[in-house]
């Protein structure tokens, strides 16, 4: 009688532990659906691979955990998910897409031979419930593997080296710059102070190397935050000017930046930085990934950026802007002790039109002695992801941009390419196979800085001797030390440019009537009679 009465009390406690579980795994797949819509592409993975722990033939989370881990680099398991589907028979009423995505993910792993064959399978089939604009997309990909395919038999492939653990983490670092021995970039490694979220949210701070030793944040004075992301170091070609990005999260994937201003002294002490103004930064828009670089046309340094203001051809373009001569110079650096009381004048930005597209484009570098940009870009053809790509400029004209190749490119993300003084070694960042990572899901999640060495046959243009040399300032561990002097540029043949030049002070300056070699004035007395006199 007692197993009779237990019998009932059984079932029921089977029922309330199947519904329970089945509310449970609904409640995941929940939270992996607003992780999605955020933009959260690793938490929207980790939810829905619980969900699949125990219902791994539920197509619809099958299906959204492909897409999401397609988005978050995880190739080999979008891979897994996608293939599950393709073994049922509801794929092409469900999924047209299917076919497609499986393109892209073996053009992403850089198997374009495969990657061919789903995308022509994808047209073959003509799913009836796929976007026309799809069966477009899927002719022109198929060009583009073809492309890489005959790229890779004909180039010359550039050798790359991660930089490893004393400068990588297994979150993205990115952005490299060299000042003299000491090398500038960006890192995603360090916590969110105050946050309570789990895992912690992260933020990006500018870390240094000198000297090819153990990578560190660069000490007292350097701009920095606990609760935004600094990075971007942009040098002026004296070294005393830094611009930066300050950028805030909007939601988990998604941020907004602004460009800054830092100075480093004549004491070689960071001052504190100032926002640039409009028209560099735009209210409501991203303005992020300064450059500077000297251009001979302007006869002074050039800012150059990404923004997705309005203006340009499409989601992020490249900008630049002269700069200001009179304030970017060392001769207009604020006294010691003093803070920078005025900002530079800005003309309107200028849209870099010939080298976007209705994609993206960012990273810029542009190298003086070559007139050469280098950028990156998910528009122009290439090898997959994000490909590197560089173009002549002549006077405010671009040629057709180029691809820079295997090596430095990948069927991965490959950006922020940077050229050393010497044209022939330098960096780039990338999340190509031998990053580091946290673990198998994460293996293709984040970028870490490669160095290279061009070939001289690689190496496209020859140098001209009318251009200012890159930044070579020898920078101490924590302070960036005044540069060297640039050397003046050679004086074209013509009569008019022989013409002496502008100076502001008698020739009995300081003291008046007196062959002394020392003065009793100080600096800024005799400054402030300079500019006077300029005034004038």
């Amino acid at each position: 009688m007692k197993s009779v009465t237990s019998l009932p009390i059984l079932i029921f406690c089977l029922l309330v532990f199947s519904t329970a579980q089945g509310q449970s795994l609904r409640s995941y797949e929940r939270a992996g659906d607003d992780a999605f819509k955020k933009k959260d592409y690793g938490a929207a993975v980790q939810h829905y691979a619980t969900v699949l722990k125990r219902d791994d033939d539920n197509l619809s989370v099958l299906w959204k955990y492909g897409e999401c881990a397609r988005l978050f680099f995880a190739y080999g398991e979008a891979e897994k998910s996608f293939k599950k589907i393709a073994a049922s028979k509801r794929y092409l009423k469900d999924y047209p897409l299917l076919h497609y995505r499986l393109g892209e993910i073996k053009k992403g792993q850089g198997d374009y031979a495969t990657a061919i064959e789903f995308f022509e399978q994808f047209l073959k089939e003509k799913p009836a419930k796929a976007e026309p604009a799809y069966f477009e997309k899927a002719l022109g990909e198929i060009d583009v593997c073809r492309a890489a395919q005959e790229m890779i038999a004909e180039s010359q492939r550039v050798e790359v080296k991660n930089l490893g653990k004393a400068i990588n983490s297994p979150y993205s670092d990115f952005a490299p710059v060299v000042v003299g021995d000491t090398l500038f970039f960006s890192s995603y490694r360090f916590d969110k102070k105050n946050d309570r979220s789990k895992p912690k949210a992260k933020i990006t701070k500018v870390m240094i190397s000198s000297k090819g030793g153990r990578a560190r944040e660069p000490g007292r004075g350097f701009p920095t935050a606990d609760t935004a992301h600094i990075a971007h170091t942009a040098f002026s070609p004296d070294g005393h000017y830094v611009v930066f990005s300050v950028c805030k999260n909007i939601n988990a994937y998604d941020i907004r930046c602004e460009l800054w201003l830092t100075v480093v002294d004549r004491r070689n002490r960071w001052l504190p930085p100032v926002r640039l103004p409009e028209p560099i930064n735009m209210p409501g828009y991203t303005t992020t990934q300064p450059s500077i670089g000297y251009d001979s046309y302007y006869q002074g340094p050039v800012l150059w950026f990404a923004s997705d203001r309005p203006g340009g051809r499409g989601k992020m373009d490249l900008w630049y802007v002269p700069l200001d001569t009179v304030f970017f110079c060392p001769c207009a650096l604020p006294l010691p002790g003093k803070k920078i009381t005025r900002l530079p004048r800005f003309e309107t930005p200028i849209n870099a039109d010939e080298v976007n597209t209705p994609e993206n484009e960012g990273m810029p570098f542009f190298f003086a002695p070559t007139k050469r940009l280098y950028f990156s870009s998910e528009g122009w053809p290439g090898l997959g992801g994000w490909d590197i790509f560089s173009v002549k400029k002549d006077s405010t004209l671009f040629g057709r941009p180029e691809n820079a190749g295997p090596g430095l490119n990948s069927s991965y993300n490959d950006t922020y390419f940077y050229l050393k003084a010497d044209g022939q070694n330098g960096y780039l960042s990338s999340n190509r196979p031998g990053s580091l990572y946290l673990d198998e899901m994460n293996k293709a999640c984040c970028n870490d800085l490669w160095s290279f060495k061009l070939p001289r046959s690689v190496n496209v243009d020859k140098q001209e001797k009318d251009t200012i040399p890159t930044l070579s300032a020898k920078a101490p561990p924590t302070q960036v030390e005044s540069p060297t002097p640039t050397p003046s540029l050679p004086e074209p043949p013509e009569l008019q440019d022989f013409v002496g030049l502008p100076l502001y002070f008698d020739n009995d300056e300081p003291d008046k009537r007196t062959r002394r070699t020392t003065t009793q004035k100080t600096y800024e007395e005799t400054v402030q009679s300079y500019l006077a006199r300029q005034r004038e």
